[in-house]
């Protein structure tokens, strides 16, 4: 038979996997297009390979879907070849910027052939990836594929980075229907609706400053097959089980055009799936002016601890969640958006801790046994609308957002005495983001606006009661702290020497108020030093000036920050009758980086950054504040300044044509500050406070991964090895010393999807961890995790589901413990219908433990694994 175009493409990969090619800095340029000869059309993925003056490739390009193929060398060019599979070959030896080149096509006949589709292609600053390469009979939504994708990495709740770095945007067939809340489309999306997942680098969303402000992050598009386009498409699903009684639905229902889309998500459950981290906004860091933490909540609630394991093994929890985003496209460059999201969640977990707190003589001052049994109900109500007007020649946009946020929790603690703990908290939030972006080409203007709104009340609870004597303790702990900021940018980008110059001019006015009252029959000797009623105001405003150039080159770019910023800040107790007023400071936080490409294989990145960070509220407190059962906090009346710095070199190798991605990145990142916590412990509690001295910390890591995927094999590799150390001063019983925190994690995975009845999934996970000091070095203390998973398809619409896991866990030197696991998972297709049957943990595994430190202190937690259950259900996709 002839080949065909198909089978042209699909051998590319198989014929540059032979090649060897390393190409070293590039001045030497080379352009054209290659055409049929006969059709007179361009030839999309032509390889072109490039020899120097001694007949050695020196590199190669392809020709991309315009027929098109340019590059620069080091070594002067001095002749190409030109193939592609059912075309004859061609060499030249005329080399230049406007080369035409035509190839003529050559039939022949073969046996038999496999076509394939190329791994990953290139486009410019687009990457594209098969799905048809990579997806598995097993998948079943879009986040089951982006975990295998080479260079991306896909976090439990949907988060994607790309080389290290998160995303800037996610787009469905090139709209932003999803803003920063995009996992709720990685875990919902089938899989049979994806066409292919573009990976676009250097994103500049905004296209007025389209090659004047070129981003370092990359974004993530979605491209949809014709049969799911302008349609709407969704599943039902509804399962039952028992342990003893278990419930799971879902409704998710979209329609995704590229006029108009819109995607709904309805879901209880009871089984343990943690379906809310799928709606958190993840953090938006490539618009910093956009980015200021929400205030902190002073009194600790009770919170699910988190294990090595899937989270479905461990948390008991009733969720209901419901998801509304919709997106209308009013012209050309506007679109309106609506994004709503609803949920409320009752969690519990008994946890049994037994924590020992050391004297620096290396001797145990006590230890602490508590039975814990956390309840939790929790409710938010977040609202967001978003017009966008983003056109060639001016930008305009606006965002405003209201939140609710509702919870309340019962902690009850056994041990010597018996403590019943209340803490209700609530959060009322306001908040616009408001930007637009005019001018010419070579001066344009950007003005940003940022407000928010919050009050949030909390209160606090505590009943005491002593065995031996027979007595009772109780206090009340009533916090209400009330936040508004407002900030003000000006900025101009101005085109320097063909590069780019920024200066902004950013206002900015903080206003913060915290009340305080607490009300306890306890009576330890701290409580009569300090006032129990705290009433504090805290103003800031001030400046800054941020002068930043941007030099950018096909191969190397850079960009250099230079803020100057100025700060005053006001604090005043309204109990006592002065105004503290604090030295305005001045201080520059300068950023750099830069990135060259070496290659087309190697990249360099390196990053440098200065950042002073003045306190915030809490750090004004007079008082004391109770911020859980048995810990106490007190502030120094003085204004935190912490000075943080980041140093971090990184080295990214791609090769798209073996589908291999590696890249290692080293970091250091010292902070100094002027307040240090001190920390007092007691069998009955906590007291914390901050004292005026100097403090050091700082973290140094190491990280390589490892991506690739074997085409002969159908097996996806990935190698992920951490160091990190964490060296702080630790101020504990009245002795300061320097404490080293050490972890070595490491992570291999393996996919294996050679036969189409047969595939599996291997993960093994280890994590060494030991603590270092004066007084106390610990032995290094190992956990490692074993997950199976092994698929089998006997028939075309059937599905068998092996899963086993194993844990090691070393709990002390002498002490260790085992857990085994075993699920069975089955599927049965029958049209439009699937039906399911799930058993966890067959094996019935009681309890998981492990053992943690801090400085010289040491805690073994143990928490029970939810018991056998069986769940049937059925999935119905339209």
């Amino acid at each position: 038979m002839n080949y065909t175009k198909t089978f042209r493409s699909g051998l590319i990969v198989f014929i540059l996997c032979l090649q060897n090619i390393t190409s070293h800095g590039q001045t030497n340029s080379v352009r054209g297009i290659v055409y049929d000869k006969e059709t007179q059309l361009p030839i999309e993925g032509v390889i072109c390979k490039i020899y120097n003056s001694d007949k050695i490739s020196i590199g190669y390009l392809l020709s991309n879907p315009q027929g098109i193929f340019e590059g620069s060398f080091n070594s002067y060019p001095v002749s190409m070849s030109f193939a592609l599979i059912g075309y004859q070959e061609i060499q030249t030896k005329t080399i230049g910027n406007n080369m035409e080149i035509y190839l003529e096509p050559k039939a022949f006949e073969i046996d038999e052939i496999l076509i394939q589709t190329p791994l990953i292609s290139r486009d410019k600053d687009t990457l594209n990836y098969s799905i048809t390469r990579f997806k598995s009979r097993e998948d079943r939504h879009l986040i089951d594929v982006l975990n295998r994708l080479p260079g991306v990495e896909v976090s439990p709740s949907g988060a994607i980075k790309y080389e290290g770095k998160s995303i800037n945007k996610f787009y469905i067939e090139g709209l932003d229907l999803m803003g920063q809340r995009y996992g709720i489309a990685t875990k919902s999306l089938p899989i049979e609706a994806i066409f292919s997942i573009q990976i676009i680098e250097n994103n500049q969303h905004i296209k007025t400053l389209k090659d004047i402000e070129i981003p370092d992050e990359a974004a993530v598009n979605i491209k949809l097959n014709e049969s799911y386009q302008h349609r709407p498409f969704g599943q039902i699903e509804g399962a039952l089980g028992f342990e003893p009684y278990l419930i799971q639905t879902k409704l998710f229902a979209s329609k995704l055009g590229k006029k108009q889309q819109s995607l709904i998500r309805l879901q209880t459950d009871n089984t343990g799936i943690d379906i809310i981290s799928d709606s958190e906004e993840l953090v938006d860091l490539s618009h910093f002016f956009f980015y200021s933490p929400t205030p902190r909540t002073y009194i600790t609630t009770p919170k699910n601890t988190d294990i090595p394991m899937e989270k479905k093994r461990y948390i008991n929890n009733e969720t209901y969640t419901s998801v509304f985003n919709h997106l209308y496209k009013v012209s050309e460059y506007e679109t309106l958006r609506y994004n709503g999201i609803y949920t409320k969640d009752y969690q519990s977990q008994e946890i049994e801790n037994q924590s020992a707190y050391f004297l620096i003589d290396q001797h145990k001052a006590f230890q602490l046994n508590e039975n814990i049994l956390n309840r939790a109900h929790r409710s938010k109500i977040d609202f967001t609308t978003r017009y966008e007007n983003n056109n060639p020649k001016t930008y305009l946009s606006n965002e405003i957002n209201t939140l609710i946020n509702w919870s309340r929790s019962i902690k009850t603690i056994s041990n010597r005495f018996n403590n019943t703990a209340q803490t209700t908290q609530k959060s009322y939030q306001v908040q616009n983001k408001f930007s637009t972006i005019f001018g010419s080409q070579d001066n344009k203007y950007s003005i940003n606006s940022f407000s928010r709104w919050i009050s949030q009340p909390e209160v606090f609870a505590n009943e005491h009661k002593i065995m031996e004597p027979n007595t009772s303790h109780f206090a009340v702990q009533n916090i209400r702290n009330t936040h508004f900021l407002t900030k003000l940018q000006f900025h101009k980008n101005t085109a320097l020497w063909g590069h780019t110059l920024s200066n902004g001019l950013e206002l900015f006015f903080n206003n913060d108020q915290i009340k305080t009252d607490l009300q306890t029959s306890q009576k330890f000797s701290f409580l009569e030093q300090y006032e129990l009623i705290n009433r504090i105001k805290l103003l800031r405003f001030g400046a800054a000036i941020k002068p930043e150039f941007i030099y950018y080159k096909e191969k190397w770019r850079a960009t250099l920050i230079l803020p100057l910023r100025f700060e005053a800040n006001i604090a005043k107790n309204q109990l006592i009758p002065q105004l503290n007023s604090k030295t305005p400071p001045f201080f520059v936080n300068p950023h750099f980086n830069t990135t060259y490409t070496l290659n087309p294989f190697f990249r360099l990145s390196l990053n440098a950054s200065k950042t002073t960070h003045i306190g915030t509220v809490q750090n004004q407190l007079s008082g004391i504040v109770m911020t859980d059962y048995r810990n106490y906090y007190r502030a120094t009346d003085l204004l935190e300044k912490r000075i943080a710095q980041n140093y971090n070199f990184r080295i990214d190798y791609q090769d798209l044509i073996s589908a291999f991605f590696f890249n290692i990145s080293l970091s250091y990142q010292p902070v100094k500050s002027n307040l240090m916590n001190h920390n007092f412990n007691s069998p009955d509690y906590q007291f914390t406070t901050t004292l005026l001295k100097d403090l050091k910390s700082s973290t140094r890591s190491l990280e390589t991964k490892a991506n690739k995927y074997f085409s002969i094999l159908k097996t996806t590799l990935d190698v992920n090895l951490n160091y990190k150390q964490h060296q702080t001063d630790i101020f504990q019983q009245e002795v300061l010393f320097n404490n080293y925190s050490n972890s070595f994690r490491s992570n291999f995975t393996i996919h294996f999807k050679q036969f189409e009845w047969f595939t599996f999934n291997y993960n093994w996970g280890s994590t060494i961890f030991w603590e270092k000091n004066k007084y106390i070095k610990t032995n290094p203390l190992k956990t490692v995790n074993q997950d199976l998973k092994i698929y089998f398809f006997p028939s075309k619409n059937l599905y068998l589901n092996l899963s086993a896991e194993h844990n090691y866990i070393e709990l002390s030197e002498n002490l260790i413990t085992r857990n085994y696991f075993l699920d069975l998972e089955s599927k049965y297709k029958l049209a439009f219908v699937e039906f399911f049957l799930n058993v966890q943990n067959l094996l019935n595994q009681k309890n998981y433990s492990y053992t943690s430190f801090s400085g010289v202190n040491s805690s073994t937690m143990i928490m029970p694994i939810r018991p056998r259950t069986l769940l049937f259900g059925a999935v119905f996709s339209f």
